[in-house]
């Protein structure tokens, strides 16, 4: 809390007049947006698995993929880069893997909840077999749009770090 206080009192303009760069307003609204966005970014690293956790009802292995994920999508930026790809390009490559990553679990989900709709309504109950379309669509429009979502909300950060920086942490 006291990095916090310090970070609204340099933001506020309540600093005694200095020479140099804490003198100036702009430096100093710069340096304080840059300690919120760490900070933002410290505790969504935190915060997004333990939502998957708590609300998605997933496991470690869940949690587990989405950082290796995360990880992953790292190492292919800094390859694009370094190769000459733009950031517009790595963010459409982003968009597509996502948009197919949830096109196919969303068909994959619609058929197998019509065949154990029909094996339950058949099978069991011995009733006639009929498809409620509506839920089906929403769901075959829904899921793809959430995965591209979370998809991008998890490899947010991952356009703006240097390939220099990443490749000196591998090495």
């Amino acid at each position: 809390s006291g990095r916090i206080r310090d970070i609204v009192t340099v933001m506020s303009g309540d600093v005694p007049r200095r020479r140099g760069v804490l003198g100036r307003r702009d430096f100093r609204c710069l340096w304080g947006g840059e300690a919120i966005s760490d900070l933002g970014s410290a505790v969504s690293g935190v915060v997004l698995p333990l939502v998957a956790v708590v609300y998605l009802h997933t496991g470690a292995f869940a949690v587990g993929a989405l950082v290796t994920g995360r990880y992953q999508r790292v190492r292919e930026s800094v390859l694009l880069r370094t190769l000459g790809a733009s950031r517009g390009q790595i963010l459409r490559i982003l968009v597509v893997e996502y948009f197919a990553l949830g096109f196919l679990s969303a068909l994959t989900g619609i058929l197998l909840a019509i065949l154990a709709a029909w094996a339950l309504s058949a099978l069991v109950f011995k009733v006639a077999f009929a498809v409620a379309w509506r839920p089906l669509l929403i769901a075959f429009l829904g899921v793809p749009a959430i995965t591209v979502i979370t998809g991008l909300l998890i490899s947010r950060g991952i356009l703006n770090q240097p390939p220099l920086a990443i490749l000196r942490e591998e090495g």
